[in-house]
This record gives C-alpha cells, sequence and structure tokens, in this order.
C-alpha cells in the first residue's frame, strides 16, 4: 500500500473519543511494524505476511475478540496484551516477552507451542493488592491452566505471580533454569536466544500467590528447583 506513492511500512490506531464500536482491522501485505493499536475494541484483526516488527504495548487495553495469529519470524517487543481483553491466541515464538499478558483480561487457559523454550519476567504476571488477596486490575487473574511444551528451559522472575486461579500447571518436567531479576537475557524478541540447560535455580517468585494450585502441583515445581513462595 501507498500513500501519494510512497510505501507504508507501519501502521497505528488511534481510538477516538466515544468510540466504542468493534473494529475488524486489516493490515495490508507490504507492512513491516505495527505500531499502536491499544485500547480499541478488536473483533479481528489479518495480518500481512510481511510483518516484520510489532512494537512495546501495542495492543495495550485493547479488547479481541477473535483469534490473533502472527508468524513466528515477527520480532516482538514487551508488554504486548497488557491490561488487554483476550480470549484466545497461537503463539508460535520461542520466547514469551517480558509483560506479554500482564494484567490481561479475561484469559482462562494457555497451551503455549511447542516452539516456546522461555518465558521472560512477568509474561504472564497479575497486580495484586497491598495484602496480596486479590487482582489488582478487574477482570485479570481468570488464568485457569496452562500447558507448557517438552522445549521449555528457562522461566523468569514473576512470570506467572498473582494468577489466584491457576490451578493446573503441566509439561513443565524439563524447565532447568527459574531465573531471578539478575538475569542478563534480552526480553523483547520472538527467539529464544538463552535455551541454557544449566541447572542453576534461583529465587523469583514465579507462582507467588498462586494459591489455587494443589499441594501435589507444588511439591512437582519444588522436585524441579523451584524455590519461593506459592
Amino acid at each position: 500500500k501507498e500513500i501519494e506513492g510512497v510505501p507504508v511500512v507501519e501502521v497505528s490506531m488511534t481510538q477516538q473519543r466515544g468510540d466504542t464500536a468493534d473494529k475488524t482491522i486489516i493490515i495490508p501485505e507490504g507492512v513491516k511494524i505495527i505500531g499502536k493499536f491499544q485500547n480499541i475494541a478488536i473483533t479481528s484483526i489479518d495480518i500481512p505476511t510481511t510483518l516484520k516488527v510489532i512494537r512495546n504495548s501495542a495492543f495495550y487495553g485493547a479488547k479481541i475478540k477473535g483469534d490473533f495469529v502472527v508468524h513466528s519470524s515477527v520480532m516482538l517487543g514487551t508488554g504486548l496484551f497488557e491490561r488487554a481483553e483476550i480470549q484466545r491466541i497461537v503463539w508460535p515464538f520461542g520466547s514469551v516477552p517480558a509483560g506479554t499478558f500482564k494484567d490481561a483480561v479475561g484469559l482462562t487457559n494457555v497451551t503455549l507451542s511447542e516452539a516456546v523454550k522461555v518465558i521472560r519476567r512477568s509474561a504472564f504476571e497479575v497486580s495484586v493488592n497491598w495484602n496480596g488477596t486479590a487482582a489488582s486490575v478487574k477482570g485479570a487473574g481468570a488464568l485457569e491452566s496452562v500447558t507448557f511444551p517438552q522445549a521449555i528451559s528457562e522461566m523468569e522472575e514473576r512470570a506467572f505471580r498473582g494468577n489466584m486461579k491457576l490451578a493446573t500447571v503441566s509439561g513443565l518436567e524439563s524447565c532447568k533454569r527459574f531465573e531471578h531479576s539478575g538475569s542478563e537475557n534480552s526480553d523483547n524478541t520472538g527467539d529464544a536466544n538463552s535455551t541454557s540447560n544449566s541447572s542453576k535455580v534461583s529465587e523469583g517468585e514465579q507462582f507467588e500467590y498462586c494459591s489455587a494450585l494443589p499441594i501435589a502441583t507444588e511439591n512437582k515445581l519444588r522436585s524441579i528447583g523451584y524455590t519461593d513462595t506459592f
């Protein structure tokens, strides 16, 4: 797509005051960068094969009703769906960047693809109130189950912290590293650039305030190296 002969390489959309209508968004071929689509109600979004980058916080606060499918070669920013209302997503990337689904609303079940090796800091974190008894953001913390791929090898701090309804965690046996805040890994790329087989274990609050986890799951997590509280 061109404007006065100049190719369009980046697109964004601004929510107009009082406009609450759902949007069907078709991003044309040739576009390489998604900028900001924050606080917009999206029925569906078509992603072009030419897309290369999705910027930080691109869909902050958006309401996404349909499937969101992106090919795995796209470079991802952080906080993509923070505080967004989202139910389903196809996740083909090697890592889940920092804060990707932080305080997401309505997300109940997550199945990560076999490509995922690393979950970055606060990827699914839910902010909790001052005494740790409820989510700070209304509607957040709906996550009930997570299925991890066999390839998962590292999880950074606070990855699932505050998910008080999370009761089912499966497939984490291959995770060799629970990281703490001293991690030096990048957290804004779609490919996992650290797949260390190190057995180093550090406290990182990955499952703190996940009070619905059964004792058997807690024991299993401890058996593979988790040392922090639940």
